[in-house]
C-alpha cells in the first residue's frame, strides 16, 4: 500500500476511534502500539496520523503519555480551496496530492485572468480555512488578484501561490527555479563541446522573461560564448502554434541560426516538440545529428518524442504535496498565533534527464576543455575532474597501512544506530537520495569504508542527526547525541559523512573521542556553506576557511579540502532516468594523540537548534601495528 494511502486510512480511523470513544479533554489514550493494535493498522501509519492530530493541538504528548487536548470536532478533515485554470492538465495529481495527506480539495476554475480576483473575493469567509491559488503565469496579471489574495491573508486566510515566482515575496510561493534548469541544459551542450547555441523561451513581457534572459546572457559571456549571447527567441505561443513552430524552423534552416548547433527550449506542457522536429528533419536539419536540444520544463511529449528529447524538468508530484505542505504549516500557525506568519518561498530545483535529442559535436574531441563549464553558482568551484583525482589519493597513515596490513583497518557496525534509507525519497538528508553508493566495502582516500543499507526502505544507510530541517526518521524522532563504543587501541580513526542545509562558518555538531571518562580529543564540525564574499575575493573570509571541516554535499557548493578532512566527489548516474551529477561526500580524519591506551567510544552531539543536518555513513579505525 502507497504511504500516503496508509497514513490516510490511519487517519480516518483514528478519528472515528476518537468520536466513538467520546474522550474528554485531559483524559489519557493508550500507547500509539497498542492503538494500532486495536484498529488493525500499521504503527507507521497511526504514528503519522498521530503526529497530526498532535500538530493540529487536538492531541498531547507529554514524553510517552497521550491525552486528549481539545476534543474532536465532527468536521475531521481539512477543507482547502483550490484555484486553478479550466484547462489545466494538474488537476488530476493536485487531487492526488490533496487526497494523500487527507485534505478535502474544493475546486475553483477560472477561464480568464479576472475571475480570480473575484474568486478569492468569495472565499473571504471564516469558513475558508486555506487557498492555494495557480494564478496566471504572466506577473502582469498579478495586479488583477493579488490585493484580493492578500486581502485574505489580513483576515487570517493563508494562501499559498504555485506555478509562480513568489511575486516579490508578497506570497507564500512554491515555484521552479528555471534559471538552474538553463544552468544544467547549457552545461549539457558545453559538455558535449557545442559552442554555437541559442535560446527559446517564455513569451515576452513576463517577468520571468527578464530574469531567463538577463541569466542567459551572464552565463553566455562568463563561459566566452560572444555569438550565443544574443540568440535568443521570445515565443509567445510556447511553440504550440504551427506558425511560430515554422518560424522557428526558417530561423534554424536559412536564416542567422543555420550554424546553431545546440538549441535550449522552455517549453510549457503543451510545446508541439514532435511537430518541430518532424518540420526540421523535412528540410534536412535532423535532431540530434546535426542539432542537439535541450527543454527546460515538463512537457507531455518528451519521453515519446522521435528522438525522445533531453530535458531538465521538475518533480510535479513533489511540487504539488510540498504545495499542500506548506499551505498545512501556515493554517497550524495561523491558529496558533492568531497573526499571518512571514511569506515563504520554495524554489523546485530541476533534474537533467540525458536522452537522444543530444549527441557530442562531430568530429570534436571531448577533452577539459570541451566539458569545462562556468554556472552563476560554480565559479568558485574547484575542477571536478582534479576533485575525483584528489579522491583517490590516500591518507598519509592510511597509506602506510599497505594492503599487506589490511587487517589493521576495522569498520565500526552503525547497524544499531542507522535510521533513514539512502536511496529512497524522504531518506538520507531530506527528499533528495543518495544513489551512487551501494552496500559493500569502497575503498576512498585509501580507507575501506563498510556501507550499510539496501533494495528496501527499511533498510537503514545513515545516521541522520536531529537538526531544525531534520527531526524524525522512520517515523522516530532523530538523535542529537550518540555513544559508538570502539573498546580498543586505535591509531587512527577515519569518518565518512556529509550534510545538508548547511549554513556559513557555522557549528553544528560535535565529534568527542573517549578513553573512559576522559576526553582525549574533540572535533567540532563547520559547515562553508555559501562563501559569496569569497566568491568575489574578499581576503577577510578567507581567513575563515581553515575553521572549516564539511561542506554541503550539493553541487551548488564550493567544495575543497580541509586540514584532516576532504572532499569525495561522487558521480550519481541513474541508468533509469540517465541522471548525472555529482554529490559531494567528506571523510574526517583523526590521529589518536595515546594510541596505546584503548579508546574505549566515540560521543557525537549535533545542535538540533541549527539547520545544518549531520548524516554518518561509516566509521573505520586504524588499529595500531602488532610488533613482530
Amino acid at each position: 500500500m502507497a504511504t500516503g494511502k496508509l497514513v490516510s486510512d490511519a487517519t480516518r480511523q483514528l478519528n472515528d476511534w476518537l468520536e466513538a470513544g467520546k474522550f474528554k479533554e485531559g483524559d489519557r489514550l493508550p500507547s500509539e502500539r497498542a492503538i494500532a493494535k486495536e484498529l488493525g493498522v500499521k504503527y507507521y501509519g497511526l504514528n503519522r496520523a498521530m503526529g497530526r492530530l498532535i500538530s493540529e493541538g487536538r492531541v498531547l504528548r507529554e514524553g510517552y503519555r497521550l491525552s486528549i487536548a481539545v476534543a474532536p470536532r465532527v468536521s475531521r478533515r481539512m477543507v482547502f480551496h483550490l484555484i486553478v485554470a479550466r484547462r489545466t492538465h494538474h488537476l488530476a495529481s493536485y487531487r492526488r496530492a490533496a487526497a494523500n495527506l487527507d485534505i478535502e480539495l474544493v475546486v475553483h476554475d477560472w477561464v480568464a485572468a479576472e475571475e480570480v480576483a473575484s474568486i478569492l473575493n468569495q472565499l473571504d469567509s471564516k469558513e475558508t480555512a486555506g487557498v492555494v491559488c495557480d494564478p496566471p503565469s504572466e506577473s502582469v496579471h498579478a495586479t488583477d488578484w493579488l490585493p484580493a489574495a492578500l486581502q485574505l491573508i489580513r483576515h487570517g486566510i493563508p494562501v499559498v501561490c504555485t506555478g509562480g515566482w513568489g511575486l516579490n515575496g508578497e506570497l507564500s510561493a512554491v515555484g521552479a527555479n528555471v534559471n538552474n534548469g538553463v544552468t544544467l541544459a547549457l552545461s549539457h551542450l558545453l559538455g558535449l563541446a557545442h559552442r554555437e547555441l541559442a535560446l527559446v523561451t517564455f513569451p515576452a513581457g513576463s517577468e520571468r522573461e527578464m530574469s531567463v534572459l538577463d541569466y542567459w546572457n551572464r552565463l553566455c559571456v562568463r563561459n566566452q560564448l560572444g555569438s550565443s549571447t544574443e540568440r535568443i527567441l521570445l515565443q509567445p505561443s510556447w511553440l504550440t502554434e504551427e506558425r511560430d513552430i515554422d518560424d522557428l524552423v526558417e530561423l534554424l534552416v536559412t536564416g542567422p541560426w543555420n550554424n546553431v548547433t545546440g538549441l535550449v527550449i522552455l517549453v510549457g506542457y503543451n510545446t508541439d516538440i514532435q511537430s518541430l522536429f518532424t518540420k526540421l528533419a523535412r528540410r534536412g536539419r535532423r535532431v540530434p545529428e546535426s542539432l542537439s536540444v535541450v527543454v527546460v520544463g515538463n512537457a507531455k511529449a518528451l519521453a515519446s518524442a522521435e528522438p525522445r528529447v533531453s530535458a531538465a524538468g521538475f518533480d510535479m508530484v513533489l511540487w504539488f504535496e510540498l504545495t499542500f505542505d506548506l499551505l498545512l504549516r501556515e493554517v497550524h500557525e495561523q491558529r496558533q498565533l492568531g497573526v499571518p506568519r512571514e511569506p515563504s518561498s520554495i524554489q523546485m530545483m530541476p533534474r537533467l534527464v540525458v536522452r537522444e535529442s543530444t549527441r557530442a559535436l562531430e568530429g570534436a574531441e571531448l577533452g577539459p576543455k570541451a566539458a569545462a563549464f562556468t554556472s552563476e553558482s560554480a565559479a568558485v568551484t574547484k575542477d571536478i575532474a582534479h576533485l575525483e583525482r584528489l579522491a583517490k589519493q590516500p591518507y598519509p597513515l592510511a597509506a602506510k597501512a599497505s594492503l599487506s596490513e589490511l587487517p589493521r583497518f576495522t569498520p565500526v557496525d552503525l547497524r544499531p544506530f542507522v535510521n533513514r534509507p539512502l536511496i529512497f525519497r524522504r531518506g538520507w538528508l531530506g527528499d533528495i537520495p543518495l544513489r551512487c553508493l551501494a552496500p559493500g566495502t569502497h575503498e576512498i582516500q585509501g580507507v575501506p569504508f563498510e556501507i550499510l543499507g539496501g533494495p528496501n526502505r527499511a533498510n537503514g544507510g545513515a545516521v541522520i542527526f536531529q537538526s531544525t530541517t531534520n527531526t524524525t526518521g522512520n517515523a522516530r524522532k532523530l538523535p542529537d547525541r550518540l555513544v559508538i563504543p570502539i573498546n580498543g587501541p586505535v591509531e587512527a580513526v577515519y569518518i565518512l559523512h556529509g550534510c545538508g542545509y548547511a549554513k556559513p562558518m557555522q557549528p553544528f555538531a560535535h565529534y568527542r573521542f573517549h578513553a573512559n571518562k576522559r576526553v582525549i580529543g574533540n572535533v567540532p564540525l563547520v559547515s562553508l556553506g555559501w562563501m559569496h564574499a569569497a566568491a568575489s575575493g574578499d581576503p577577510g573570509l578567507d581567513k575563515e576557511k581553515p575553521s572549516a571541516n564539511i561542506q554541503d554535499w550539493w553541487p551548488d557548493f564550493l567544495h575543497q579540502d580541509f586540514p584532516h578532512a576532504r572532499v569525495v566527489p561522487l558521480l550519481e548516474n541513474d541508468e533509469t532516468n540517465h541522471v548525472n551529477r555529482h554529490v559531494f561526500l567528506y571523510t574526517l580524519e583523526w590521529i589518536n594523540p595515546t594510541p596505546k591506551q584503548p579508546l574505549t567510544h566515540i560521543e557525537i552531539q549535533a545542535d538540533p537548534t541549527v539547520p545544518t543536518t549531520l548524516g554518518l555513513l561509516a566509521i573505520t579505525v586504524v588499529r595500531p601495528r602488532t610488533p613482530v
